[in-house]
């Protein structure tokens, strides 16, 4: 008798990575089987096994996930006890924008909070609590900041946007220790005479270079030679956490040697599937070819019906691409800006919105919607109508759209009348605390400004910006003294946006559904849609 997914996966919690790797492959074995019509189970009915396995596969991958998670270092942890210390941490290290309050817990007065943010993880734990509020909670929550007070002896914490707040006698905080946190990345081959290398994390005692281990690759796993070994801290990793697998155990020679004689690796004939390593190269070598990738805008896709052919067959409907659609297809193909990894990689991604994607995620979520099309006509047709490739073009673009440093000579170069965005984050604010950025728009030429307080003196931007000398931060977001021929808008956490009046109304209407974190990760593609950039020729120009 079948037993339930979730009965099945609590089976298995105690299991090792390479026990829970060998299951997986025998569930996906038997679906290939299945659909092949080749069944295992003569006195069972094949379809209704595939259909439940397919279920247990898809909790048997969460389980794996989190095992690889948990396995990828032996974790160090700061554990903070004064009041002082834990409200210079989290000024110093404001990381909350967009993470996952995970867990609440309140009974017999003590009161635990942990929050996570992909693999940066902080805990509060609060004793003799004697007030606790939650006004908002969902499943999905964006923190806007945290505030840890003290007053009159007790200790209060509030996390805004969520309405949380708890008073209590004292207050722990523990969190990943990022900086003495060490991450070995191991670079392993798969065959003898192969040059490309590919990253795994290991947590594997006393691993040399050349010997042999079990890792994770694509749908199934394989022996590979250990080629290097490299120990990073969490904030120089080669490659995102969350998307770097972890080796499953030790190999050897003789198994090497056999599965590779077995002919049984399913990959050996086309290494090409391997060309990224995993991975994209880094930022600045693959810039300069993504800046050759042309510009598509949404557009309409007309439809071939269904014909009847000569042999009396009839073919399918399929979208009719125009040339520039096919140009644009083939570009990406030549510029190897394919993503290898991206089936895996959709699975971080598919739920996040386009406007939070990282330059690699933007690169993804297109080999996504190009490779597609292979299994379903019309993903890209889809896709071009509802705008997903063109904003995820924007995505990539704005990467690589560089704010020329503020100097004594070009600020020459513009006036206050000049300037159509300018953004301020103040001290400890999310992002580059102390950072101005500012897109001046002056004989139709877009031009995009940076600089930091820290290290220019803003004094010298006074006549440039009269607010400057005027402003007045308060809390949540509330500024005074803005002078007139701009608009303040709160983009969260200590961050603030100045509009020009003369486009405010048209910017106010793109934003008036969206939060102050979502005008933070967005205000710089539709600011510059609303000043016609040229998006085809300014992503060469960069």
């Amino acid at each position: 008798m079948m037993i339930d997914p979730y009965s099945y996966i609590e089976e298995k919690k105690n299991w090792n990575l390479d026990k829970l790797y060998k299951e997986k492959d025998y569930l996906e074995q038997y679906i290939k089987n299945y659909k092949k019509e080749k069944y295992y189970f003569i006195n069972s009915s094949p379809n209704v096994i595939a259909s439940v396995y397919e279920e247990y596969l898809i909790e048997l991958n969460r389980l794996l996930a989190k095992k690889e998670r948990e396995n990828k270092t032996e974790k160090r942890y700061i554990e903070l006890n004064e009041y002082n210390e834990i409200k210079s941490f989290l000024q110093k290290n404001d990381f909350f924008e967009g993470a996952e309050i995970y867990k609440i817990f309140n009974k017999k007065g003590t009161a635990e909070i942990c929050i996570k943010d992909g693999e940066q993880e902080i805990e509060f734990y609060l004793y003799e609590v004697d007030d606790f509020f939650i006004s908002y909670f969902t499943d999905e929550i964006y923190i806007d900041s945290i505030c840890v007070n003290n007053l009159d002896g007790k200790i209060s914490l509030e996390i805004d946007d969520i309405g949380i707040y708890i008073s209590a006698k004292s207050i722990k905080l523990k969190t990943l220790d990022i900086d003495n946190t060490i991450y070995t990345y191991v670079s392993v081959k798969f065959k003898e005479n192969q040059n490309k290398t590919f990253y795994y994390i290991s947590n594997i005692e006393n691993l040399k270079i050349g010997d042999y281990v079990y890792v994770p690759v694509r749908e199934t796993s394989c022996p590979a030679i250990v080629k290097n070994i490299e120990k990073f801290s969490y904030r120089n990793v080669p490659f995102p956490l969350n998307r770097t697998k972890i080796i499953i155990r030790r190999s050897s020679k003789n198994e090497f040697e056999d599965y590779n004689s077995k002919n049984v690796n399913e990959f050996k004939e086309d290494y090409s599937d391997f060309e990224s390593d995993f991975k994209f190269e880094d930022f600045n070598t693959i810039k300069d070819r993504v800046k050759k990738l042309p510009y598509i805008k949404s557009q309409k896709v007309e439809w071939e019906g269904i014909k009847e052919n000569d042999d009396n067959s009839f073919s399918m409907p399929f979208p009719k691409y125009d040339k520039a659609v096919i140009d644009w297809i083939e570009a990406f193909y030549n510029l190897k800006l394919l993503d290898y990894n991206y089936v895996e990689n959709f699975n971080y991604l598919k739920d996040k919105t386009i406007e939070k994607m990282d330059f690699y995620e933007s690169l993804s979520y297109l080999t996504y919607i190009i490779r597609g099309e292979r299994f379903c006509d019309g993903l890209i047709a889809s896709n071009l109508e509802n705008g997903n490739i063109e904003l995820l073009e924007k995505r990539l673009f704005s990467y690589l759209t560089e704010f020329i440093e503020i100097d004594d000579n070009n600020i020459r170069d513009f006036e206050e009348k000049d300037i159509m965005f300018f953004t301020l984050a103040e001290t400890g604010a999310m992002g580059e605390p102390n950072g101005i950025e500012i897109v001046t728009k002056k004989e139709n030429a877009i031009t995009l400004y940076h600089t930091n307080i820290s290290e220019f003196d803003v004094r010298k931007l006074y006549s440039k910006f009269s607010t400057l000398k005027t402003l007045n931060c308060g809390i949540f977001g509330v500024v005074t003294g803005v002078q007139s021929g701009f608009v303040h808008v709160d983009t969260g956490m200590g961050n603030h946006l100045f509009i020009n009046e003369s486009i405010n109304n048209e910017f106010q209407e793109k934003i008036k559904t969206l939060q102050p974190f979502e005008i933070y990760n967005r205000w710089l593609i539709m600011g510059l849609d609303l000043l016609e950039f040229d998006w085809n020729k300014g992503n060469k120009l960069c």
